[in-house]
Order: C-alpha cells, then sequence, then structure tokens
C-alpha cells in the first residue's frame, strides 16, 4: 500500500482496522426473521444476566484522549484506494501548475503521471484480487493444487508488471515517491525504504507534497518490520529497534503535519494506529492502546476494531501481563470497556464467548489486588464483576458508586432480583431510567443485533442511550408482571416500543377497564399511516394509535358495538359504521328479505376483506402485529407451559393465570372470515332458491373457507348443489364435486 489510503467500515459489519491490520467481525444476536426482542419470552437467566454494553460508546464516555494534532480524513463513498488516487493525480497537477512550467507542459506531465499511476493502480488491484481467493467452495483434497496454481498465477502476474515511464522533468519529490511505490509492490521493501529516506533529505522546499506520505510509509514498514520480529524471532525484546523506528516516523508524520505539510489523506491520524501497532510487537500494550485512543480522538474510527481486537487479545492473558493494565488508567478503562460490551445474554449467540464470564472474573480480581482507590468507574467495575459471577464484589463497587448513576443502579437492580426481591428491583429499575443521561453516540451495526443492523442500513439511526432505555423498560415490565401490577407492565412496554410485549398484556391480562384507562389517557384518536413502518422505526405516537386499534378490535369481538366504533382509527370508524349498518339491517324483520339479504351480504364482504382490521387479534392466533403472514404460536399457551411455570422470581403468577382464562381470544385463527361466511350463510337464507344471487354468494363465502377449513366450508357446498342445482355454477359444483374454479376476471 505505497499510496497510503484510509481504510474505512465497508460493510459496516467488516471492519478494517487501520492500525492493526486485522479483521473484527463481531457477530449479535438475533430472534427470527425480521422479529424483535420480546421480554415476555426471556428466560430467567437472561433477565438476570449482566447488561450488554456498546464497545463505541463505552470509549466516547471514557473521554480519556487528548486533544489530536490533526483530524481524520475519511472518504464519504469512495474506496480508499480511489481516495488515494485521485488526491495523488490532483495534487501533482495543482503542483506543477504552481511551478511556473507553460500549460501545455503542465497538462503533458500530468498526463504522463496519471497514465502511470493509473496503470500501476489497475495492476495492483488485479494482483490483490489474486491474492485473496475463496476457498470456501473448493474441496479440501484440491485446495493443494488450486494453491499451487495460485502462485503460478501470482508469479505471472508479477513478471507482467508494464512499463511504468515518468517523464525526466517530473518534480524529484513525486518521482522518488513513486519509485519506492513500485518497489514496495514488488516486494522490494529494502528498496522503497531507501527512497522514502531518499525523499525525505530533500530540501524542505522540494518535498512539501510527499513528505508526510514518505514518513508515514516509512513509520508503516518500520511497524510490519517490528510486528514479524516480535511474533517470529524472538518476541517483544527483538522487536524493539524496529518499534522505535516506527514510532520516530509516526510522530514525524504527525510534526509535519502540525508545521503546515499538506495531508490530504488524514495520514496524521492513521499514524497512531501504526505506532500502536509498534507499541504492541515491542509489548509496550497500554502504550499502544493510548495511540488508539488518540486515533479514535482525531475522528477516525477505524481505531474502534483496533482497540477492540486489542483489548480481545488481552483479555485472559496471565494476571502478569494483567497487572500492569490495571494500573495505567486509559488501559484499565478500555479492558473493562471491552469486557462489559460483552456481557449479557448476547453472549451465548457466539460460540467464541463462552469464555467471557471466566475474563471477566479474572480482570476483576486483578483490579481488586491492585489495591487502587478513588477509581472513576466504580459503576463499570460493579457492571464488570456482575458478569464475571463475582456478586458480593459487584455489590461492593454498586456501593461506591454514586446512588444516581444509571449503570450502578442497573446492577443494583440484578442483584436485587437475583435475591427475589422483585419490589427492590423495581425501585432500581426506575432510579437507572431516571439517571439515564442522555447520549448521542452512535451505533455501527456491528454494535447492535442484525435486526437493528438492517434499520441501520436504510438509513436509521441508533445511539446506545435509546437501547439502554428500551432494555431497561424492557425488564421493568417484566418485573412489574411478576408483581402482578400490569398497567405498569403496559406503561414500561409501550414507553420502551415492546409492541408484542406489550399486547400480550391488552389482549389477555388486562381487564377491559384497565386497557381502557390506559387508553384514555394515553392514546389520542387518529389516523394509522398508510405504510405500516419496518418496527425498528416504531414511536410511541405509532405505537398509541395501535394500542387504540387493538383495544377497538377487542370491544368488537365482545359485540361492544358503540364503545368500539369510538376506538377505531379516523380512517376506519366509517368501515366499521358501515359493517354495522349492514349487520342491523339483515336483522331488521320489518325490512324486505331482498334488502336485508343484500345488507348481509355487503356486511360478510366488508367482514371478510377488511376483518383483520375490524376483528383480528394482534397475536394468536391471527398475528396482526406481522400482517398475518406468519404464525408464531401462542403467548397464553406458553405462559403456561411447564417451563414457564417453574420460571423462578418471573413465573407466572396465579393472578395472570386467571387472567388469561377471563380474556380468551378467538380459537381458530383469521376467525373473522367465520363471521364473514356466516352473515353470507344468513343473506343466502333470505333469497330465492336456484336464483344466481344465492348460487354467487354460495360459492363465493364457501371458497373463504373451503383453504384453510374444508369441513366449515362443507355446508356452502351442499347448499349451492341442493338449492341452485339448476344453476350454472350448482352444475359446476356437482360435477367438481367442490367449489368450481374460479373464471378469470371474476
Amino acid at each position: 500500500m505505497p499510496f497510503p489510503w484510509k481504510r474505512v467500515c465497508r460493510p459496516p459489519r467488516l471492519s478494517l482496522a487501520a492500525g492493526l491490520g486485522l479483521v473484527a467481525v463481531v457477530p449479535a444476536p438475533a430472534c427470527g426473521p425480521d422479529f424483535p426482542n420480546s421480554y415476555l419470552a426471556a428466560p430467567e437467566s437472561d433477565l438476570l444476566s449482566s447488561p450488554e454494553g456498546f464497545f463505541a460508546d463505552e470509549l466516547a464516555r471514557l473521554a480519556v484522549t487528548r486533544p489530536p494534532e490533526r483530524s481524520a480524513t475519511v472518504p464519504d463513498s469512495e474506496t480508499g484506494r480511489a481516495f488515494s488516487a485521485r488526491n495523488d493525480i490532483a495534487e501533482v497537477r495543482g503542483a506543477l501548475a504552481a511551478g511556473g512550467l507553460p500549460a501545455a507542459r503542465v497538462k503533458e506531465l500530468g498526463d504522463a503521471y496519471e497514465a502511470a499511476r493509473t496503470k500501476l493502480e489497475a495492476w495492483v488491484l488485479t494482483g490483490d484480487q489474486l491474492r485473496a481467493p475463496d476457498y470456501r467452495y473448493i474441496e479440501p483434497a484440491q485446495r493443494e493444487e488450486a494453491g499451487k496454481q495460485l502462485q503460478a498465477a501470482v508469479a505471472e502476474h508479477n513478471a507482467a508488471r508494464p512499463d511504468l515511464p515518468l517523464p525526466a522533468d517530473l518534480p524529484e519529490e513525486f518521482a522518488v515517491y513513486f519509485s519506492g511505490a513500485v518497489a514496495w509492490h514488488e516486494d522490494r521493501k529494502d528498496d522503497a525504504l531507501a527512497a522514502w529516506v531518499k525523499l525525505l533529505t530533500l530540501p524542505e522546499a522540494a518535498r512539501r507534497h510527499r513528505s508526510i506520505w514518505a514518513a508515514f510509509m516509512l513509520g508503516r514498514l518500520w511497524a510490519e518490520k517490528a510486528a514479524a520480529l516480535g511474533e517470529n524471532a524472538g518476541g517483544p525484546a527483538a522487536a524493539g529497534t524496529a518499534a522505535a523506528e516506527a514510532a520516530r516516523y509516526c510522530r514525524q508524520v504527525r510534526t509535519l503535519a502540525a508545521s503546515g505539510f499538506p495531508d490530504p489523506l488524514g495520514l496524521a491520524a492513521s499514524s497512531y494506529g501504526w505506532e500502536a501497532r509498534a507499541d504492541t510487537a515491542r509489548g509496550d500494550h497500554a502504550g499502544a492502546i493510548q495511540r488508539y485512543l488518540d486515533q479514535l480522538a482525531t475522528g477516525d474510527r477505524t481505531a474502534l476494531p483496533s482497540l477492540r481486537s486489542t483489548a480481545a487479545r488481552l483479555a485472559g492473558q496471565d494476571n502478569k501481563t494483567l497487572a500492569p493494565l490495571a494500573r495505567d488508567e486509559a488501559a484499565r478503562r478500555v479492558l473493562t470497556a471491552y469486557l462489559v460490551s460483552l456481557g449479557g445474554p448476547a453472549s451465548r449467540w457466539d460460540d467464541t464467548r463462552g469464555q467471557i464470564p471466566a475474563e471477566a472474573r479474572q480482570w476483576g480480581v486483578v483490579l481488586e489486588q491492585a489495591g487502587l482507590h478513588d477509581m472513576p468507574d466504580a459503576d463499570r467495575l460493579a457492571w464488570l464483576a456482575y458478569e464475571g459471577g463475582l456478586f458480593a464484589l459487584a455489590d461492593q463497587w454498586a456501593a461506591l458508586a454514586p446512588k444516581k448513576n444509571s449503570t450502578a443502579e442497573w446492577i443494583r437492580a440484578k442483584l436485587a432480583l437475583r435475591s427475589g426481591k422483585l419490589q427492590e428491583g423495581v425501585v432500581h429499575l426506575r432510579g437507572a431510567l431516571a439517571a439515564l443521561a442522555p447520549g448521542r453516540t452512535p451505533l455501527g451495526e456491528s454494535e447492535v443485533n442484525e435486526l437493528r443492523g438492517l434499520y441501520l442500513e436504510r438509513g436509521g439511526a441508533v445511539t446506545a442511550h435509546e437501547e439502554y432505555r428500551a432494555r431497561l423498560l424492557g425488564e421493568l415490565g417484566r418485573v412489574c408482571l411478576a408483581e402482578d401490577d400490569a398497567p405498569a407492565a403496559l406503561a414500561a412496554w409501550m414507553e420502551g416500543k415492546h409492541w408484542e410485549d406489550a399486547s400480550y398484556l391488552a389482549e389477555h391480562v388486562l381487564t377491559l377497564a384497565e386497557l381502557r384507562s390506559y387508553v384514555d389517557a394515553h392514546c389520542p384518536s387518529g389516523k394509522l399511516p398508510a405504510d405500516r413502518p419496518y418496527w425498528p422505526a416504531w414511536t410511541t405516537d405509532y405505537l398509541g394509535l395501535e394500542l387504540r386499534h387493538l383495544f377497538a378490535r377487542r370491544l368488537a369481538r365482545a359485540d361492544l358495538f358503540e364503545e368500539a366504533v369510538k376506538y377505531f382509527p379516523e380512517d376506519l370508524r366509517a368501515t366499521y359504521v358501515s359493517y354495522l349498518a349492514g349487520v342491523r339491517l339483515g336483522f331488521d324483520n320489518a325490512k324486505p328479505a331482498a334488502d336485508r339479504a343484500a345488507a348481509f351480504w355487503r356486511a360478510a364482504q366488508s367482514a371478510r376483506t377488511n376483518g383483520m382490521a375490524l376483528f383480528g387479534t394482534e397475536l394468536e392466533p391471527d398475528w396482526s402485529i406481522w400482517q398475518g403472514e406468519y404464525d408464531l404460536g401462542s403467548a397464553a399457551a406458553d405462559r403456561q407451559s411447564a417451563p414457564r411455570l417453574a420460571g423462578g422470581v418471573f413465573a407466572p403468577t396465579p393472578e395472570e393465570l386467571a387472567s388469561l382464562k377471563e380474556n380468551p381470544v378467538p380459537e381458530k385463527r383469521f376467525s373473522y372470515r367465520y363471521r364473514a361466511a356466516d352473515l353470507a350463510w344468513w343473506a343466502a337464507a333470505l333469497l330465492p332458491n336456484d336464483s344466481n344471487d344465492t348460487a354467487q354468494i354460495l360459492n363465493e363465502a364457501g371458497g373463504w373457507l373451503a383453504a384453510r377449513d374444508p369441513a366449515a366450508a362443507n355446508r356452502f357446498y351442499q347448499a349451492l348443489v341442493i338449492r341452485c342445482g339448476n344453476t350454472d355454477l350448482g352444475r359446476a359444483a356437482a360435477a367438481k364435486h367442490w367449489f368450481p374454479p374460479k373464471k378469470p376476471g371474476t
């Protein structure tokens, strides 16, 4: 990479650490295809597990970095290499134009340089592609042969490097730097080093544009040498000299930038990462962490995966390695931040995280043995100890944190709940919510679960504050339910936007009076959006409309017609009123039979077409929450299952179980289709036999049930062939022994 370029995290779930040159992939939990977490479904072990932190937010909270000498430069849309090439060519042309040459010669020299750079770039890109084969689809037996073929292809590619002539009157700094770049790519690293050292010996005025580039690549070259020596030739001691050279050149980059030398690629920021790699090679882990923090302070977020990778390597090391880190404030806080960011139930989704509790426990013990006092992170240390299963130590550190500290309150709540003290747990969870400081740390896709990641890709935004608040409210709702305070649980789950959990309470647990009280106080009337938002974008206002709509459907299923009218969304109210009018006219014996039949049929068609919106259950059996496209079982049945009943302090209470029997939902899925079919049956009963209208109603209404419930549809088939046997539909049904297929266009 002799023409330096900024590495940018693309795609979001694959972070390239510019400093370490490592790939950090952070798996995350998932709950199913496009479904959010349900706190109602969470086992007790999840609810009592440590909170799950976010590494980016933890680092932003530490604020242990110095003001940077230079800010990072990150391309918005280009890949790093393309960004570097564009700036390189533009800078050459600009320098030539400022040199006093005739315009025609400036163009000739610029074109010649661009042609050489473009040829080199194409050759390098082809080589990079050759050196990164995908072996996933190659059988192991064929991999050795594939490797030989790859070596041959690379050798052929190297031998075919294009000629890259440069004009003799090109400014020397560009020509010398370019020669070093070619040598680098031909793996002649000593020649590259010599070229770039030569460049830095030129008079200052003759190397304004490429001094930072040369110093940066020398720093990188020596850092890579230090890493190789440390890994392969005797450990940190062997890497000392090379690491010192790397640090010298990296610091020179920043000195040059501070002196006004142009740095369009933001290499002063990136130089921290390579210096950190040199520090790592010589065993100075605390120094490496500080350099990465300095890099992060410039705005270069590629330092984040570098810090994560560094902490991951250090976590679980022997106490001799960890003890000095415990006494260094920056290192201590970063390693603690890393470990708390891996806690919580999410760790079980990643097989590599099975060792995390042991690593957290070890780090907690090291910190305790360090004998430190007046540390600023008592809340994080309590969190760490809890994650490692050191509950007594967690209690001690939580006691040292301020009373109104959100994290400490969360840990106090976990400790209380673990002891079965539900009321105390509620108090501390509410305290954690009240003390939760607003934060604006943006979380990348690798920092949240996969489903939230989809939301980020669609242009949404998630902050750590939002995630913590949602989780605290989710847990609070579950504890309130265990305390038999269903209204408080509903309030928590609605505020936390846990709609599936809130729907369970609204349909199964709360009485109509309790639900009406909440809806009247918190859910004003309005129109539902034409396009239902994807779940991570649900807002409390939107869910308020949904809860009001859920209440209207529950009233409608209970035949409380006049009350239901008031609670339907404004855009559905007329539809429901029209449906009611049809039913009432159908039952009006004073009206002519034909009018009654037509009214019943209109109501039947409305119930079939609009049934999900007028009568459907939000959860089982209809699953209106997912537009009826999925059947996810029964939340009520799950709550009454043996594992739930034995679920410890969060087990369903007798009061909750009694509510499930008092507030039943329809047993059959899409029960409104049966309602519609009954209305159609009554319509047909008012019409004469062998009438085409009668046959049409019987045939269409029977088709509403035929696919899911042939037994229920059978009465319509029998009536069709018996009552309307002389109609075309009746004869077709008799011939097919079932409902005839619909004609195209009908």
